[in-house]
């Protein structure tokens, strides 16, 4: 009876050759096999993991709660009205879109608005809306709604902060995706203006100038931005304490990453410092460079970054004989030791100015 020639059969063949040769070796020479065969395991696990690391991309993870500590109370998340308070101005980034924003690197770029023209004469701005930008409630976002609230906004019964902004501006509607800003003479950072959210008409156009402080919409905005509200909690005084986004899947750009955000108020940094350090919070931006410092959690990271703002102290000559006296202006600016004040108030974390724009808006 013949053995059938089969790849099992040629396998176990193999197998028996070289167990039959791995027992005729001595002791030494096992040994050397055995460091071969090691070095050839390890060499071949470092092979693959240089290859992993080199056609490998890390992305962040979908997903996920971030709680956000500020301080203060949100009362207008209403872009129009949001401009003094931080609070407010935060989550209106979040839950807005406007027709032009700026990016992480502080550059203008395109948000709600698809394309743009200028005139020859630099005085005629013509914007084309995106078409596929929905509001939260599912309504489609059109030139409409930029127009009614560049409208709202040039109203003096709104008294919205931005109204100087777009003072003497005149705007139409040119199509359905299409508006026409006009100005009087040219003004080559208007573009810069238009970084406001925008609101949707359906919904405020029925709510007169006169109430529109007192709308539920300022707490429960509706937006087209990112996130979208999801829920509020109050105290019992009816003060916010809590406030929940939700990730907009149905964003026109990149959906978030971050599915929901917490945003939890506090009144002081005292409070808010107490809850980083219990874990009750994540993350937080309104932290004094002296507070920052004095946290206690090891495995709490701080970043620094720049800002346009700066600190000073302005001097009235209307009001008093000596500073009237330019020279001694002088000398008062000359006596200032503007990098101790750096150090040792700021702890190091800012650089002298010596004019009124920051160096950050001069790049």
């Amino acid at each position: 009876m013949t053995q059938k020639n089969t790849p099992k059969a040629k396998a176990v063949m193999v197998r028996a050759l070289f167990a039959n040769a791995f027992r005729a070796l001595g002791r030494t020479e096992k040994a050397i096999v055995f460091f071969l065969l090691a070095i050839i395991f390890i060499s071949g696990t470092i092979l693959s993991y240089n290859f992993w690391v080199r056609h490998t991309v890390v992305a962040p993870a979908k997903g996920g709660v971030l709680t956000e500590g500020v301080i203060g109370n949100p009362r207008y998340i209403n872009p129009i009205l949001a401009q003094t308070n931080e609070a407010d101005l935060d989550l209106v980034k979040l839950v807005f879109s406007s027709l032009f924003a700026f990016n992480s690197a502080g550059e203008l770029v395109s948000d709600a608005a698809e394309s743009y023209t200028l005139s020859d004469d630099k005085k005629t701005y013509t914007i084309k809306i995106k078409n596929n930008i929905r509001w939260h409630d599912g309504k489609p976002l059109t030139a409409e709604d930029v127009l009614f609230t560049v409208k709202a906004i040039q109203n003096p019964a709104y008294k919205s902060p931005l109204r100087a902004n777009l003072s003497g501006i005149e705007v139409e509607k040119t199509g359905d995706y299409e508006l026409r800003f006009s100005l009087k003479s040219p003004y080559e950072p208007f573009l810069q203006n238009l970084t406001f959210g925008i609101l949707p008409a359906h919904i405020w156009q029925a709510i007169s100038a006169e109430n529109t402080p007192l709308a539920q919409y300022n707490t429960k905005p509706v937006g087209s931005g990112p996130y979208e509200f999801d829920s509020i909690e109050k105290d019992k005084s009816g003060k916010i304490i809590s406030l929940r986004l939700t990730a907009n899947n149905k964003y026109y750009n990149r959906p978030p990453f971050i599915e929901k955000i917490v945003f939890k108020f506090f009144n002081n940094e005292e409070s808010l410092a107490d809850a980083l350090e219990k874990n009750q919070v994540d993350s937080t931006s309104y932290l004094s460079t002296k507070g920052a410092s004095q946290l206690k959690r090891a495995d709490l990271r701080s970043y620094a970054f720049k800002t346009p703002r700066y600190f000073a102290v302005f001097l009235n000559p209307e009001e008093s004989k000596i500073l009237a006296d330019k020279n001694i202006r002088i000398a008062l600016n000359y006596l200032t030791d503007k990098n101790k004040l750096v150090d040792e108030f700021l702890k190091g974390n800012g650089q002298k100015v010596e004019t009124p724009i920051p160096p950050a808006l001069k790049e």
